[in-house]
């Protein structure tokens, strides 16, 4: 079954069980341009199956998109698991610890995945994300600075950050004067 999530930037592609996302494929075509989109991605429908209306995780995926693109925080647990080597599986499963806007360089969390100088090897296994927006790997970065690479263009995990960051940050206790 697939969701498909209609956005200024392109349509995004979610394949599904009644259960858990599969795949998610996010549009890249337009988003190469020198200067990156001059306007943030805008929600404008989420179409599913006909045949899959009634399948709960349906509502699930619309609540998921609706607060993606109004900047409300977002978290997504039922994950149907890629077939997948068993260090890009450790890798995935290590991108989902990651909090909401927050960043970790490919050479930490190769330490974190107890291999050091694995770092290059953490970038593969992000490149290969077939769950971009579900597994965050928008949230791995490298130390010297910069965005690195995604999947689908920087102007993605660019504008997945700064939204997790907004939301984070309007979430984040007032500090009381004393």
């Amino acid at each position: 079954m697939t969701v498909r999530v209609l956005t200024s930037w392109g349509r995004i592609e979610v394949a599904h069980t009644e259960h858990a996302v599969q795949a998610c494929r996010l549009p890249s075509a337009g988003l190469a341009v020198v200067g990156g989109p001059t306007s943030p991605p805008v929600l404008q429908e989420i179409e599913a199956d006909p045949a899959a209306r009634s399948c709960p995780l349906i509502g699930q995926l619309e609540q998921f998109f609706g607060d993606l693109f109004a900047g409300q925080p977002v978290h997504w647990t039922a994950i149907a698991w890629p077939t997948a080597t068993p260090f890009r599986l450790r890798v995935w499963r290590a991108l989902c610890a990651i909090p909401p806007g927050q960043t970790l360089s490919y050479g930490a969390c190769a330490r974190q995945l107890g291999c050091p100088g694995g770092a290059r090897a953490v970038g593969q296994a992000c490149g290969a994300n077939p769950l971009p927006l579900f597994v965050p790997c928008h949230r791995v970065v490298p130390a010297a600075g910069g965005w690195g690479g995604f999947s689908s263009g920087t102007a993605w995990k660019q504008w997945l950050l700064q939204q997790e960051r907004a939301v984070t940050a309007k979430l984040a206790p007032t500090p009381k004067l004393v």
